[in-house]
C-alpha cells in the first residue's frame, strides 16, 4: 500500500470499502439485470477477451455468464451491508460474514482488476480493524 493509504485511519478506509462494496454491488446488479433480462450483449472485458482471441459463445452461455455476474454482485452488495451493520451493531459475526462474503466479487471480475486491487488494499484495514476492537 502507498504511505497516504497507510496514514488513514483504520475506521475511515473500513467505512469507504463498506460504501465501495454497496455502490459497485448495485452497479453491477443493474449491469446484469440489463443483459440477462435484455439479453443483449454489453461490451464488457469478457466480450471483448472473447473476440481478440476469436471465441464464438452461444447466448445461452453468455445469459449464463452475466447470471453469474449477478448473483456475485448480489454477494458484494450482501457483504457492504453485512460490514455496515457489523460496524454499526459492533457485531462480530455481521463484520465477519460480510468480510469473507466480500472475497467472492473481486475474484471473480479479476479481469477488471480494480476490484481487486481495492479489495486487497481493504483487506489488511479489515483485519486490522477486527483486531482493535472489541465486538460483543
Amino acid at each position: 500500500m502507498c504511505k497516504s493509504c497507510e496514514e488513514q485511519p483504520v475506521r475511515c478506509c473500513i467505512i469507504f470499502y463498506t460504501a465501495f462494496c454497496i455502490a459497485s454491488g448495485l452497479f453491477t446488479i443493474v449491469f446484469s439485470l440489463h443483459n440477462v433480462l435484455l439479453l443483449k450483449s454489453s461490451i464488457t472485458i469478457l466480450d471483448f477477451y472473447l473476440h481478440i482471441h476469436g471465441a464464438e459463445m452461444s447466448p445461452k452461455t453468455f445469459t449464463i455468464i452475466y447470471a453469474l455476474d449477478l448473483v456475485f454482485a448480489i454477494l458484494h452488495l450482501l457483504a457492504g451491508t453485512l460490514l455496515a451493520i457489523g460496524i454499526r451493531l459492533n457485531s462480530k459475526g455481521c463484520f465477519l460474514a460480510g468480510k469473507i462474503l466480500s472475497y467472492f466479487f473481486p475474484i471473480y471480475n479479476v479481469l477488471y482488476v480494480f476490484p481487486l486491487i481495492v479489495h486487497i488494499a481493504a483487506v489488511a484495514k479489515l483485519c486490522k480493524y477486527k483486531n482493535e476492537n472489541n465486538f460483543s
